[in-house]
């Protein structure tokens, strides 16, 4: 009996302590990491194709323009709602130093082809395949954007539908 009980406090010790351990770490390392992109830090660099077969979009060679960065896909009605907005911002502002990288996420260009040309949009549009620079950037919800500066700076984040108001003040005060 008293074994039992010296066996169940060790047990009992040992979990408690396993628990601390992974608790310590998920709070000191693994959150940190979950939490994604944070305003005001150098957005995360990444280098994708692009629809059509153009040139890959590195955000690094885009330093010096202010870039929407805007992660959609064609089955989310609120991704083909602000697609028409982000077209006409970017057409106002893309001679200012303006850039939209448009990244759809795990789709193919024969899904994505025909929702472009329905909304006339001629956006550039970059292909995350495999999700990974969605899981860099923390993007569990779409539409989201991000906005960032001429030195490669977070500088606005946005998870949900942008009006045209929206992004208009966005751009217009960041130029």
């Amino acid at each position: 009996m008293k074994k039992n009980k010296r066996l169940f406090m060790r047990t009992t010790i040992l979990s408690i302590l396993i628990l601390l351990i992974g608790f310590t770490l998920y709070n000191s390392v693994l959150k940190k990491e979950a939490e994604g992109v944070e305003l005001g830090e150098t957005a995360p660099n990444f280098k994708l194709e692009t629809i059509g077969g153009g040139d890959p979009v590195e955000l690094s060679k885009l330093k010096g323009n202010v870039v929407l960065v805007n992660f959609w896909g064609t089955w989310c009605k609120p991704c083909k709602d602000e697609m028409p907005a982000i077209q006409k911002v970017y057409e106002q502002y893309k001679d200012d130093g303006f850039e939209v990288v448009a990244i759809n996420m795990g789709q193919s260009e024969v899904q994505i082809e025909p929702f472009m040309t329905t909304l006339d949009i001629n956006l550039p549009i970059a292909l995350d395949k495999n999700n990974s620079v969605k899981d860099i950037y923390n993007v569990y919800r779409m539409p989201a954007s991000f906005l960032i500066d001429r030195d490669g700076n977070v500088i606005k984040s946005f998870e949900g539908e942008m009006n045209i108001e929206m992004l208009d003040s966005w751009v217009a005060d960041s130029l």
